[in-house]
């Protein structure tokens, strides 16, 4: 599980590491495009480990860490540390959220300010004006305020409503409490809070018409957070001085992007989740990590592999290799990997070298469930070593269910120790 959501890290940071690129390069101005463009993100990388696991369908499988085995007492300790980060965050923010939504039932609804689109409720429990989901929360205080703060204050909170600006920082919020360890999901959290905060002062500013004035009026509402955490806060000191300096530059948000861009920019938003997600090929991984690799694959019973090989069109899903100087049609999805390995021992007989693999419990259901389902099919085994390709070493029909443990032929002694010193479990008799 450990090195899954480890593996899920470097992915979404990856994600994150190119968006800004892309951003920076074609030099998008409008904070609104970006907000959007940092949920998607957001959204993206919190689901990485079933997209990555969706990817193997399209293409094979890259471990990005072998797991190679550890002394138990680290892996557990690893796992306890990153499962109280999770629940220590996760407990927060559903606190946060049943705190905000017993504050939000409990305020006042005030008629004059509220319309059939707009929720406006107050709550003496409040410091400062916020808002909750699709309710703008105001503070007691209020009722002192001038016409022109009022309207700038609501102005502010009606855009963070407009543009779901909570459930974004929500997103993100759960995306930084399952990869707490991650620092880019800290950032993405305050990016997209900066950015909710910016393209919602733009909104006060043009309500109020005054640049100055509407400064004046964050500073004054800054020292009056709200107590909940799951709220949107009009002003915090985290971004206080950022959108004062904004303000008094007189920067303003930017054009906002026309339609044919804006499409342009979600496709390019796509192609870079696919890229994060969709494996980027075994191959180079192994070539890099200077690792040997066995995968145990389907043979297609029902595809043609001469014909695949004289036309060149091979079945959507498969793989065309040769076994025995003869082609043959892999499943492109692997049943099982060394990466799954749990032992490997290897022993001198004399038909050769015997490789003995055992996998893990996962890994060993998979094998299990995929023979159980295929008796009287073949499978072939697959190794790769380096910057090799892929050679198929075996390919033998499936007579029964097996899952655990079996022996391997057709690999060199040479190849054996390979493989089976890179899981340091080689008990070569």
């Amino acid at each position: 599980m450990v090195t899954a959501v480890i593996e899920a890290a470097l992915r979404g940071s990856a994600l994150l590491a190119m968006m800004w690129l892309v951003l920076k390069a074609v030099r998008v101005r409008d904070l609104a495009a970006q907000k959007n463009a940092w949920t998607l993100v957001a959204a993206a990388s919190l689901v990485m480990p079933f997209l990555s696991r969706a990817a193997v369908s399209v293409a094979p499988p890259l471990a990005v860490f072998r797991s190679r085995p550890e002394p138990l007492p680290v892996t557990q300790t690893c796992l306890i540390i990153y499962l109280l980060g999770l629940v220590a965050l996760s407990l927060r923010f559903i606190i946060g959220l049943w705190m905000g939504a017993r504050l939000r039932r409990r305020a006042v609804r005030l008629s004059s300010l509220s319309t059939d689109r707009l929720d406006v409720r107050v709550s003496p429990a409040l410091r400062g004006p916020a808002s909750f989901a699709s309710t703008i929360l105001l503070p007691s205080a209020y009722a002192s305020w001038d016409k022109p703060m009022l309207a700038a204050v609501l102005a502010h909170e009606q855009a963070h409503v407009r543009n779901h600006d909570c459930y974004r920082l929500w997103l993100a919020a759960l995306y930084r409490a399952a990869f707490w360890f991650n620092p880019f999901a800290h950032l993405l959290y305050r990016h997209l809070h900066m950015l909710s905060e910016l393209t919602s002062d733009a909104a006060a500013t043009a309500a109020l018409g005054d640049r100055a004035g509407y400064a004046e009026i964050l500073r004054r509402v800054a020292s009056q957070q709200p107590l909940l955490a799951a709220t949107v806060a009009m002003a915090t000191p985290s971004t206080l001085s950022r959108r004062i300096k904004m303000l008094a530059q007189n920067s303003n948000p930017g054009a906002r992007l026309g339609g044919r861009q804006t499409a342009v920019l979600m496709c390019a938003i796509l192609i870079l989740i696919a890229v994060a997600a969709v494996p980027m090929g075994r191959a180079t991984a192994l070539a890099a990590e200077q690792v040997a690799n066995l995968e145990f694959y389907l043979v297609d019973a029902h595809a043609n592999a001469e014909l695949a090989q004289q036309t060149g069109k091979v079945p959507t899903g498969d793989r065309l290799y040769q076994a025995n100087g003869r082609p043959i049609l892999l499943k492109r999805k692997p049943v099982v990997s060394s990466a799954e390995l749990k032992q490997v021992d290897t022993k001198e007989t004399e038909d050769g070298t015997v490789v003995q693999v055992r996998f893990n419990a996962r890994a060993s259901a998979s094998l299990l469930r995929a023979t159980r389902e295929n008796i009287g099919n073949q499978m072939a085994v697959v190794y790769s070593e380096h910057s090799r390709p892929g050679r198929v070493i075996s390919a033998a029909t499936i007579r029964g269910a097996f899952g655990t443990q079996f022996q391997i032929t057709g690999l060199s002694p040479k190849e054996a120790q390979t493989l089976a010193s890179q899981f340091g479990h080689a008990l070569t008799r």
